[in-house]
């Protein structure tokens, strides 16, 4: 487990434990010979022990995210293509196209662009079902030519009584929109 210095795939900050025990036990021996009390050895045993367990820790971190990789890999394989519907009667403008994406919602217009390295998609979203939501949570994938998820995003919209539009932008983080070859947007909870 590394942190300290910038990792090489810039994720973030990462410090080598191991080292920082190091600098801790030479610190310890340093104020040893200046007279500290024997403590040291307690102090390192538990060093020792937290040690361990953040790396039990970050194995299992690493398990939960291979497994949620393969999970990703294999619901992207199944997904379907967009749903498009014709445009209902006074529902959208003439060459506007809906997204069924279920319970009575549409999305308008879907389009996206990139901005440097995320991807922003926008819209607008209708409420045609037969009931007034205060909160809507819809959510956006992102796949590339293979059909592997690149990345997603979920977005809260808030007061969608039946018949309202409202225009909503989400950002996917991390996805060049240059790589983005086909969309999934589906409606996720509301109440």
């Amino acid at each position: 487990m590394c942190m300290g210095h910038g990792d090489t795939d810039n994720t973030g900050w990462r410090f080598n434990l191991p080292m920082v025990a190091l600098y801790l036990f030479l610190l310890l021996g340093l104020l040893g010979s200046l007279g500290a009390n024997g403590s040291e050895a307690r102090i390192m045993e538990k060093m020792i022990a937290l040690e361990e367990t953040l790396q039990e820790l970050m194995a299992k971190i690493e398990d939960i995210d291979r497994r949620v990789t393969a999970l990703e890999r294999g619901l992207s394989a199944r997904r379907e293509a967009p749903r498009v519907v014709k445009p209902r009667k006074g529902t959208a403008k003439k060459g506007k196209k809906l997204i069924d994406i279920g319970q009575g919602f549409y999305v308008i217009n879907l389009d996206y662009k990139g901005i440097v390295e995320n991807t922003i998609f926008t819209g607008e979203l209708e409420n045609s079902g037969a009931r007034d939501y205060q909160f809507v949570l819809i959510e956006v994938e992102a796949y590339d030519e293979k059909g592997r998820v690149l990345g997603g995003n979920v977005l809260n919209i808030t007061g969608m009584p039946m018949g309202t539009t409202k225009p909503f932008k989400i950002t996917i983080y991390g996805v060049n929109a240059r790589d983005v070859v086909g969309y999934d947007v589906r409606f996720v909870k509301g109440f």
